[in-house]
């Protein structure tokens, strides 16, 4: 796999985990979507080639909401790409995806159980103890 395609994909796991954390209570608030925007803006946009990797995350999230993907399917689609690439992931980088995770659970009022369990598994899958 050649590295744009590499860096293309890593930033359409990343949607599919900010999906799967958004949509964890089955429901994608205006709470969330903003906080995504924020945190997509702050922490993940960076310029590839012809694109900037904001679009690619927005784009596969307008998929992900479209197709009514569940919360499971699309962390599961982050998980299988870690679990191929996980030495791309430093420490630094599982770090901003706890933080920014973490940032979209707390955009709604209070976390739901899903929002938890997706918080949960992310950890377990990064080895990440708290």
């Amino acid at each position: 796999m050649d590295k744009i395609t590499q860096i293309t994909g890593f930033y359409e796991a990343l949607a599919h985990l900010f999906y799967s954390a958004a949509i964890a209570d089955k429901s994608f608030i205006r709470n969330e979507k903003l906080k995504i925007i924020e945190l997509v803006e702050s922490h993940w946009n960076t310029k590839i080639q012809n694109t900037e990797s904001k679009e690619i995350i927005y784009e596969t999230l307008k998929e992900l909401i479209s197709k009514k993907e569940s919360s499971d399917g699309a962390f599961k689609v982050f998980e299988t790409f870690f679990n191929t690439n996980s030495s791309f992931f430093t420490a630094e980088l599982r770090s901003t995806l706890i933080k920014t995770v973490n940032g979209i659970a707390n955009a709604s009022v209070k976390r739901s159980k899903g929002e938890l369990i997706v918080l949960g598994r992310l950890h377990n899958l990064l080895n990440i103890t708290s």
